[in-house]
């Protein structure tokens, strides 16, 4: 029976190795994917880290090609409005010019507009402020630019004014 016993000892310490062997692996393959649980999170956060700074860079971008599109947008309304004025002499002394309103058959919007002359530095510089015409001067009230002139063109025997009053 020692025979016996040795064997059963034997089984029994060999049970034991490979109860002991498993948990080992088992360790070993718990830390092993911890460790690549960890690396794995790393990589995550950094892909994450990298999109947060795409996304940024997008937005930015969005937001600049919007404040462009706006611009465009206010220089489009900017250039209909000068290209319904023309540049014109205004009367015979002198070299004064100003922007006169272009005759109703070439606008194709607001076609009842008085006849009138915008002040050219200050259309120039993006400014709209309509010339007070009298019989011999006229005088912007934004710039208080004035001018002397001797004749004024003539519409229906009347000086042209924006208010339509006779000088």
């Amino acid at each position: 029976m020692e025979t016996a016993t040795v064997l059963a000892a034997l089984q029994g310490s060999y049970a034991f190795i490979k109860e002991v062997g498993g948990f080992a692996i088992n360790e070993r393959d718990r830390l092993k994917l911890a460790s690549i649980q960890i690396d794995l999170t790393d990589k995550i956060m950094q892909a994450q880290a990298e999109l947060l700074k795409v996304h940024d860079a997008v937005t930015n971008k969005s937001i600049l090609l919007r404040a462009a599109q706006e611009r465009i947008s206010e220089m489009e309304g900017k250039l209909h409005e000068r290209g319904r004025y023309e540049l014109a002499k205004l009367g015979t002394v002198g070299d004064f010019f100003a922007y006169k309103l272009r005759a109703p058959s070439e606008l194709t919007e607001r076609t009842n507009e008085p006849e009138h002359y915008l002040c050219q530095p200050c259309f120039d510089a993006d400014k709209k402020s309509v010339l007070h015409v009298g019989k011999f001067s006229c005088v912007c009230h934004l710039c208080k630019g004035t001018a002397n002139i001797a004749a004024l063109p003539v519409r229906n025997n009347r000086i042209a004014s924006f208010t339509g009053r006779e000088w």
